[in-house]
């Protein structure tokens, strides 16, 4: 754009440029000089090749007529020509100088709008791909924090959750539970019915799992068939016996996949903070062993862990 702009200026000032070197103005040939270099930069600007040639050959045609009819070679012949085809002469010498210039300032000026067109053409294309970019982004973070088929949260996003509940438990003087969860008899569905319906089955359970507990707690798969639930804000560890046993109640209704009835248990191991541990690797350990000992005793119930 700059080297337009300045190619525009020099061909515009290049006439007068050129009177001032030579000292005067000669049959209007210093205007011609308008209607040759104004297309051929017109030429350089865009593709419209006619129109630049139309004007160059009335450029050629005019060098002619002026090496003829020169102011200097018709004051010496005898006869000079009527002041009328002069003044004609001057006249069209004149007008194609200032065509070319309105012929390259329109062509400059179709192209500044051509430019502004790709420039928001751009715009709209970077606007696009900025969104794009954004929902990639939020994409990516789903995937970094979310389980692929149950849509809860994921193991390292279930984490941070509980520091911060963690955190608030400790200046508030309360209770964290936290539940691990195992299927049984998912096994045996994923082994007959397939990894279809095994997925199926876990996305309803998550679904009965979150339906279970308040907006405030949190549950997640940390494993194949393997769930945890965090529980804040707890004053009496009662409660959570109540909410274990309406889970046991909401998973144990049957899973319908396709024409089938699945049915599904879960058995839950409990531990609390700061009671059983005061970091969630603990606790989950702690609450792991509590559901090994329901594993033990006959699957489809829930244990709170005990202090050895």
């Amino acid at each position: 754009m700059f080297f337009e702009k300045t190619q525009l200026v020099l061909i515009l000032l290049l006439p007068f440029i050129l009177m001032w070197i030579l000292g005067g103005f000669t049959a209007g040939s210093f205007v011609m000089i308008w209607a040759f270099y104004a297309p051929v930069t017109a030429i350089m600007y865009s593709q419209d090749m006619k129109s630049g040639l139309r004007w160059f050959i009335l450029f050629l045609v005019l060098v002619v007529i002026s090496m003829v009819i020169d102011e200097d070679i018709s004051t010496k012949i005898e006869n000079p020509l009527p002041n009328l085809a002069f003044e004609i002469f001057i006249a069209l010498n004149i007008g194609a100088g200032f065509g070319g210039i309105f012929f390259l300032i329109s062509q400059f000026i179709k192209n500044i709008r051509e430019m502004s067109s790709a420039l928001k053409d751009d715009r709209e294309t970077l606007f696009e791909l900025t969104n794009d970019l954004k929902s990639a982004n939020k994409e990516l973070e789903h995937l970094a924090t979310c389980d692929v088929v149950t849509e809860l949260p994921n193991r390292l996003y279930f984490q941070d959750i509980v520091f911060d509940m963690f955190n608030r438990a400790k200046i508030n003087k309360k209770i964290v539970a936290i539940m691990f969860l195992d299927l049984d008899g998912f096994k045996s569905i994923n082994d007959t019915l397939g990894h279809d319906a095994g997925d199926e089955i876990l996305k309803l359970v998550g679904a009965r799992l979150k339906s279970s507990i308040r907006a405030s707690d949190t549950v997640a798969r940390v494993g194949g068939d393997e769930f945890a639930i965090a529980i804040g804000d707890i004053t009496d560890v009662e409660h959570e016996k109540e909410i274990a046993k309406i889970i046991i109640k909401e998973v144990n209704e049957f899973c319908p996949y396709k024409d089938h009835r699945c049915h599904v248990g879960i058995s839950i191991g409990i531990s609390f903070y700061p009671e059983h541990g005061d970091s969630l690797n603990e606790l989950i350990i702690r609450a792991d062993q509590a559901m090994y000992e329901i594993k033990k005793m006959g699957k489809n119930n829930y244990s709170i862990y005990k202090n050895v």
